[in-house]
């Protein structure tokens, strides 16, 4: 709960799933592999009221012959109120690569403070090799209260797992 109300948050994520499509035959054959996620925070202002959705994150990859993942990083959720506005920060990471080597995923750290986004993107960090400097657009570099909470995250979940889907 904070001055919005009560805040319902949904993270989840498909999997790996085909993708096919119809051959000039009328034939359905299968075109790569994707995987889709998504986060929502819903909102209502009393218990007679109806949720609202306040925002929505989708973010998918699609993979021919590769080794595929799109999902969240465990441990990197938090719950704050990083200015003491009364308002609650929702700060969470996800991953996207389709890769056949041992190159970085892509990497994308996303701070939510009612429907205003904050992101941080960039690659993970490989062992031996230095973190780089995540990318961010103007509202980010402007609120250095989020950009200093993202920075500490990055640098926390800045590590590949090598995740994929083995199926």
């Amino acid at each position: 709960d904070d001055a919005n109300g009560h805040n319902l948050l949904i993270l989840t994520q498909t999997g790996m799933f085909p993708v096919s499509k119809k051959d000039e035959t009328g034939k359905y054959v299968k075109e790569n592999d994707r995987a889709e996620l998504f986060a929502y925070c819903f909102v209502r202002n009393d218990e007679k009221s109806s949720y609202r959705q306040l925002w929505k994150l989708a973010d998918a990859e699609n993979c021919e012959g590769f080794d595929l993942y799109v999902g969240f990083t465990k441990k990197a959720l938090s719950i704050t109120d990083l200015d003491g506005d009364g308002v609650a920060e929702v700060t969470f990471q996800h991953i996207k690569s389709c890769r056949s080597d041992v190159s970085p995923a892509d990497r994308f750290l996303t701070l939510f403070e009612s429907n205003e986004k904050y992101q941080f993107k960039g690659g993970t960090q490989l062992e031996g090799m230095p973190l780089d400097q995540p990318l961010t657009d103007a509202r980010t570099e402007g609120n250095v209260v989020f950009k200093t909470h993202l920075m500490q995250k990055w640098e926390q979940f800045a590590a590949d797992d090598f995740l994929q889907y083995t199926y």
